[in-house]
């Protein structure tokens, strides 16, 4: 028998944080999503992306608590690489000339100026930082 365990759905939950990241961030930048109410004074508006990106922090602690800090960090790290590849690729498609008929429909409504840098240089980062960077070590050191 080998002495490493054999994990189930480790690769499952892998996959489905990276989504939710990179699928978090693109919606960031999509769609700000306004409620048409306030509590206390404050405007229910807020981006895509913010109601799907609390998730990543829940596979996080599933992470963490089932397969430990080591194996959670290299998910981690592995969604930073996948948002830092996305944010290449829509940088790059950022840059390419569009075709006549679709100057004004896709390329100018979703994009803002300087899109192709926001995603790579604030969203992406900040919510990859946040999404278990520093809540893995805190849970392993904590459950021990």
């Amino acid at each position: 028998m080998s002495s490493e365990k054999s994990y189930r759905y480790f690769d499952l939950i892998m996959a489905v944080f990276v989504t939710v990241l990179v699928v978090s961030n693109v919606a960031s930048s999509a769609k700000i999503v306004d409620l048409r109410f306030s509590l206390f004074g404050v405007a229910m508006a807020f981006d895509a992306g913010t109601l799907l990106f609390p998730l990543s922090y829940i596979f996080g602690d599933i992470l963490t608590e089932v397969y430990g800090y080591r194996r959670s960090r290299r998910v981690i790290w592995t969604g930073f690489f996948c948002l830092v590849l996305a944010s290449g690729v829509f940088a790059l498609v950022g840059l390419l000339p569009g075709e006549a008929t679709w100057q004004g429909y896709a390329g100018t409504r979703l994009m803002r100026p300087c899109s192709a840098a926001c995603p790579a240089a604030g969203s992406c980062s900040a919510r990859w930082r946040d999404s278990g960077a520093a809540s893995s070590p805190i849970l392993s050191r904590w459950r021990r």
